[in-house]
């Protein structure tokens, strides 16, 4: 598990490192900023999306940024208003990450990502931010993998399937 996180956070690393080398120009990231702000800003995105326009790697640099921002200020102070407003702009980017995995096909390297993502949100959950925020507010994966029961009952199906999967796959007729 440990292993698999860092080998995430290095793809996530490289992917936009190399990203940026050769993709990005201004134009680009003043319209991906300007989309991520909107989306930041609002619950709901409202207006259809253009997925030439959703840049996947820099939302996630984005997001991962962000969630690095609402870690300090967790850190650092109590407030409560300002938490649940960092939170809900993770939440919302996380959302728009999703979206642009309906709308382009998702490849290793973005499921990766997301599983990053995912991990680093919820790192954020604590138990003085479970008790601020809506729990219908968070994701369904990200509030049962918190839970350590049903993320070690999740491990064991996956172990058993695999082991009789390969059974099933080993006998001849």
């Amino acid at each position: 598990k440990k292993t698999q996180r860092l080998s995430n956070k290095y793809i996530f690393l490289c992917c936009y490192k190399l990203r940026n080398m050769f993709l990005w120009n201004k134009e680009k990231v003043k319209i991906y900023d300007n989309i991520i702000r909107k989306v930041e800003d609002s619950s709901i995105i409202s207006y259809p999306l253009n997925k030439n326009y959703i840049d996947f790697f820099y939302i996630s640099y984005k997001l991962n940024n962000l969630i690095k921002r609402t870690k300090k200020n967790l850190e650092l102070n109590d407030d409560v208003l300002n938490t649940k407003m960092l939170l809900e702009k993770c939440l919302n980017l996380y959302y728009l990450l999703l979206s642009n995995i309906k709308l382009n096909k998702a490849h290793f390297f973005k499921i990766r990502i997301i599983e990053y993502s995912e991990y680093n949100i919820r790192s954020l959950l604590n138990n003085k931010v479970l008790k601020i925020i809506d729990h219908n507010m968070l994701p369904y994966n990200i509030r049962i993998a918190k839970e350590e029961s049903v993320e070690n009952l999740f491990k064991q199906i996956n172990e058993d399937t695999s082991l009789y999967l390969k059974k099933v796959n080993n006998v001849k007729m």
